[in-house]
């Protein structure tokens, strides 16, 4: 992804300097999203979302979540049928103790879940760019 790319991204999505940070690996410097960068791709595309848990351990330290997202072009209820989504997306979120540090692996699962719907539906996954929360090697070191 080059700079005029994450630029468009900026204007197309009103989002802040802070929403997107660059992580180097190797020799490559790649984009990734913050939560606040995220939710404002959300709100501007009209995405809702619901959430199903796939299986959660006894423990609750390993879980999946499948998102599903939901644009609607036309909100219209017709004869009192609701209107059909023109745009539908699902992807997992996964948590466990191999891939989490945290003490809330639903909210964890939750969010990559969510975080991965959004940036599908956008075309922005296509493009190269993840999110931050996707994993824990992904957030940028302050």
């Amino acid at each position: 992804m080059n700079r005029e790319q994450i630029a468009e991204i900026y204007k197309k999505y009103n989002l802040a300097k802070d929403d997107i940070f660059t992580l180097k690996f190797g020799d490559i410097k790649k984009p990734f999203i913050r939560r606040t960068g995220i939710e404002k791709i959300q709100a501007q595309l009209g995405i809702q979302i619901k959430y199903d848990i796939q299986n959660i351990s006894n423990d609750h330290k390993h879980v999946v979540i499948l998102a599903t997202g939901f644009i609607f072009k036309d909100m219209t209820v017709v004869n009192g049928v609701k209107p059909k989504p023109s745009v539908i997306v699902s992807s997992f979120g996964e948590c466990s103790p191999s891939n989490n540090t945290s003490n809330y692996p639903i909210s964890i699962a939750e969010k990559r879940s969510k975080a991965r719907v959004i940036l599908q539906i956008s075309g922005l996954y296509k493009m190269g760019l993840h999110s931050e929360d996707e994993s824990e090697e992904f957030k940028e070191k302050k």
